[in-house]
């Protein structure tokens, strides 16, 4: 099947004491003709969580993200662009992407316990992992999406936020700049 990642930057909630922490998004458009495009995504449940300093993880779902991606987007980009890679994958990974149960890792609090279960479906994802595990996208229809090789941003260290520096800094090459969803 061929589909498109949309993913983008921001800097939204850059905690003291780190000078280069970003934060994002990423979610898949499982068909590259339909407009309005679907965009869907995994995230926290509740995202009141993300307040709190008290639990690295909660309870995740995939969603029609397309609402809140957009709403994050343009309130949270800092002017960051929307980049768009068209992909193919396995029809059998999206019925994968949308009945696997995870939870979710807290972006700030999560640190090791999500380096240690990198390669995991089913605890401390993000939405970058979490995607990347179940659909197991390609580029270019070579390009295999390597979590491990990404520089994960230094300062931020193994921070699940960290991802989205490190995923736009490495796959924004075979990526397009685009101006809408559509």
């Amino acid at each position: 099947m061929k589909g498109e990642l949309f993913f983008f930057n921001s800097n939204y909630n850059i905690p003291e004491g780190y000078n280069k922490f970003k934060s994002g998004h990423i979610g898949i458009s499982f068909d590259r003709d339909l407009s309005p495009k679907k965009i869907y995504g995994f995230g926290p449940i509740d995202t009141n969580f993300l307040d709190s300093d008290n639990s690295s993880s909660i309870e995740g779902i995939v969603k029609d993200d397309t609402n809140y991606f957009k709403q994050y987007f343009y309130e949270c980009s800092s002017n960051s662009p929307l980049y768009k890679i068209n992909i193919s994958f396995n029809p059998s990974n999206k019925n994968d992407f949308f009945k696997t149960k995870s939870t979710y890792s807290h972006p700030l609090i999560s640190g090791a316990t999500f380096k240690e279960n990198i390669d995991s479906l089913e605890k401390y994802n993000n939405c970058i992992t979490f995607l990347v595990n179940t659909i197991k996208p390609v580029i270019d229809n070579d390009i295999v999406i390597n979590l491990t090789q990404i520089d994960h941003g230094g300062d931020v260290g193994w921070y699940p936020g960290g991802y989205i520096y490190g995923f736009i800094e490495k796959y924004k090459q075979y990526a397009k700049i685009v101006k809408s969803f559509e």
